[in-house]
């Protein structure tokens, strides 16, 4: 029962910072039953990319085929880090397995997009200092035990990692000049500080405050979610502005219409 917990909590815990999962691919690293529990979270998941990575190929094979998921040979760990946006590991090996170069090599082939590893396994498979390269986010199983107990640090923690990534795509289809980046960034802020003052406000009146600390953090992520499909449409309309030489005119525009550049919104109406 343990290790259906933990395989499904790292699983949920991706879908936290991705939202979906369906269009990521995820390597799996071990395929023991942990592995397989995994594999199986995943399918679940609608996630329709994914390698098992294990040492015994055969046995990859066996429960990768079983899944749909494909095997991999131990020795192609690093090129399938460059193709992996997820890697969860959980080999049960009395050593790391998933070193520092390996990592930084997959990022940099990858042009920095962010990848987000998931180690479960005891002791662990992915060395510390992986966790300190730029547009990467390592999580221990340690990290997954403190979200499954409610920790609401370790919450926002994932969402601020989950604003860092859907900020980053969004720059991805930028123009070259970086006055599209600096403004979704400020839209964000933005956005937040709201957020952030209006939650507090509601958890002070008389009918919310009763609530238990797990139900407020839900209606926290529930607010994040709502926030930011309502800034999907706009990101993508100041992707295309840029594309198309109108970015004066529509940054102007979303300057006003989120009243950046220190405008206070209006407050309790």
């Amino acid at each position: 029962r343990g290790r259906v917990s933990v395989s499904s909590i790292a699983v949920d815990f991706a879908q936290k910072v991705f939202e979906s999962l369906s269009a990521k691919s995820v390597m799996i690293v071990g395929a023991g039953e942990t592995g397989e529990l995994t594999l199986k979270s995943l399918v679940d998941k609608g996630v329709k990319e994914i390698f098992v990575l294990n040492r015994s190929l055969e046995k990859g094979k066996a429960i990768a085929e079983q899944y749909g998921g494909t095997a991999v040979q131990f020795d192609l760990l690093e090129e399938y880090l460059t193709r992996s946006d997820i890697v969860i590991s959980c080999t049960g090996a009395p050593h790391c397995v998933i070193k520092v170069h390996a990592v930084r090599n997959a990022v940099a082939a990858r042009h920095n997009q962010p990848i987000l590893l998931i180690d479960i396994a005891v002791p662990r498979d992915i060395e510390e200092d992986v966790g300190k390269l730029e547009n990467v986010y390592l999580y221990h199983i340690d990290d997954l035990h403190r979200v499954a107990g409610e920790n609401m640090a370790k919450r926002q923690k994932a969402v601020e990692h989950a604003w860092r990534i859907v900020r980053k795509e969004a720059a991805e289809f930028a123009a070259l000049d970086g006055g599209i980046v600096l403004l979704m960034k400020e839209i964000d802020d933005r956005a937040r500080e709201i957020k952030e003052t209006e939650l507090i406000k509601a958890f002070r009146k008389e009918k919310l405050a009763p609530l238990p600390e797990p139900c407020k953090e839900e209606i926290r992520m529930m607010v994040h979610r709502v926030i930011n499909k309502v800034l999907a449409a706009p990101r993508d309309v100041l992707n295309e502005a840029a594309r198309n030489g109108r970015w004066e005119k529509y940054a102007s525009v979303a300057r006003s219409l989120f009243k950046l550049g220190g405008e206070n919104d209006d407050g309790d109406r």
